[in-house]
């Protein structure tokens, strides 16, 4: 698993510098306008891919990952073509019958034009099965193919939205999205063959039962139920709430900074690594039943999570603003101080995909479905609000919800005996280290009048000052350590052992 993990792992890390160098060719080169629909397109691909997962995911990694094992191989490739199915047809209804409802509702005063429908309507399409794709890929511990395509994927789509940039091509979100559909097509081919080849092999084991079709339609329903509770406020449906009610240059500043800051949340640790992890503790549990191991490995990339989005939330407040401003030349700066809450948003995400993932081990779906109805206690509330308040009620209504689900979660799991997945005197103690640090570098920086650049060396020093802390902190556990199979002899994880505590 170490050799799987490292590969795929350098992967997204290459490729999350790649995005965040397309992000910035696209902030320049479109006209507020533009970057407006693109920004719009993308949230609307986002929230397809919630909407009309039902339960996808979590399918993928419970029984996908036991093809030969398991789930004869030959079983898990029907299971794939039905899942691909399922998708694909979904999207299309979810996109024909999304346009029609926001032209009857007024959201949209006029259809767009016909070719960007098209192009959007394929790009969402292309992105959202080479996603799925993906999550295939990974299950079949095929991490090199699924690492090269990332990379290539993303080194081939900067290089043409630069070359289009540089001819003065990329002036219209149609070009972006015909780009990204064509990177997106070749991956989508490259997963397939990869993948069928990896299913036609002989299975490992000669007698498998035949899979438990209830099984997996519980699994799919607990994990909807779930997808559909995080979906309601989710960034995607934030979105399409700003396009609506908010002016177009304050719109394409705050999506610029969520695009940012969602690039970056795919690669934070605990998302690089619940594709190894989830899958692990998942058939440890249904084999031994075994918390404690469960419990372990979660906590594990929570608290991984937690301390690397701190030091972003501490950097981001203090140097936010010239960082965007350098970034966007001059545009968006304004709307720096979007970053924070975006970031202590995606913070939550971690804990609440930790939750899911017990949940649905203990089979305690009905907690999830629970969660849904807060959820849309907040919808009802954050449009008036945005209308009161402005882009403020889209930064901290999606946060009040996300701690209201955790609470509800958090109660519900500790009746059932699940006490350990979050670390509470460790959290606390980050939480209030990431406050005192933040606040304490932006009012020296606005004591000493620092500019631009200092204000950015600063930042970077309470950054820096504040992993110190975490590290004297000591966070983490051996025992979650050794859930990874973390050699001690290895330079890294020697390190992290020694700043582990017992």
């Amino acid at each position: 698993m170490r050799s799987h993990a490292a590969m795929f792992l350098t992967g997204r890390l290459g490729a999350l510098v790649i995005l965040i160098a397309i992000q910035i060719v696209l902030v320049r080169a479109l006209p507020p306008a533009q970057y407006a629909i693109y920004a719009l397109t993308f949230g609307v691909s986002s929230l397809m891919q919630t909407a009309v997962s039902f339960g996808i995911q979590r399918v993928i990694a419970k029984f996908v990952s036991g093809a030969g094992m398991t789930v004869r191989n030959r079983t898990a490739a029907r299971l794939v073509l039905c899942l691909v199915v399922i998708r694909i047809t979904g999207s299309i209804v979810f996109l024909g019958l999304g346009l029609e409802i926001a032209r009857l509702t007024g959201f949209l005063p006029e259809m767009p034009p016909f070719e960007l429908l098209v192009i959007g309507g394929i790009f969402v399409l292309a992105t959202t099965l080479a996603l799925d794709l993906d999550a295939v890929a990974q299950a079949l511990r095929l991490q090199r193919i699924s690492r090269d395509c990332t990379l290539s994927e993303a080194l081939l789509r900067f290089l043409l939205l630069l070359g289009f940039w540089h001819f003065s091509e990329l002036s219209k979100a149609e070009v972006a999205f015909a780009i990204g559909t064509g990177t997106a097509t070749l991956v989508i081919i490259t997963l397939i063959i990869a993948i069928a080849g990896r299913l036609r092999a002989a299975d490992a084991v000669t007698q498998i039962p035949r899979l438990d079709r209830d099984a997996v339609r519980m699994t799919a329903l607990g994990g909807y139920a779930s997808a559909m509770a995080w979906f309601v406020l989710s960034p995607a449906v934030v979105r399409l709430i700003g396009a609506r009610l908010l002016q177009v240059q304050i719109f394409a500043g705050f999506a610029f900074a969520q695009s940012l800051v969602l690039s970056v949340q795919r690669y934070t640790p605990a998302m690089l690594l619940f594709p190894f992890v989830e899958p692990a503790v998942m058939r440890n549990f249904a084999r031994t039943g075994d918390r404690s191991r469960l419990q372990s490995a979660l906590a594990l990339l929570i608290k991984v999570d937690a301390i690397v989005i701190g030091g972003g939330v501490v950097g981001a407040v203090i140097a936010g603003q010239p960082i965007v401003d350098l970034m966007t030349g001059g545009k968006y700066g304004a709307l720096a101080y979007a970053l924070p809450f975006l970031l202590c948003y995606i913070a939550t995400n971690s804990i609440y995909r930790a939750f899911e993932v017990v949940a649905v081990a203990l089979g305690a779906g009905s907690v999830l479905l629970r969660t849904l109805f807060l959820s849309l206690f907040w919808l009802a509330i954050i449009i008036p609000l945005t209308h009161r308040f402005g882009l403020i009620a889209l930064l901290v209504c999606p946060i009040a919800d996300a701690l209201c689900r955790l609470a509800l979660m958090y109660v519900a799991l500790y009746r059932r005996d699940v006490r350990h997945v979050v670390d509470r005197q460790v959290t606390i103690t980050l939480l209030a280290a990431v406050a005192l640090l933040a606040a304490g570098g932006d009012i020296v920086a606005g004591a000493i009048d620092a500019g631009p650049v200092l204000r950015i060396v600063v930042g970077v020093a309470a950054t820096g000052v504040y992993f110190a802390c975490a590290a004297l902190l000591r966070p983490l556990r051996k025992a979650e350590l050794s859930i990874l199979g973390m050699d001690t002899q290895n330079r890294v994880a020697g390190s992290l052992y020694r700043l582990a505590r017992a």
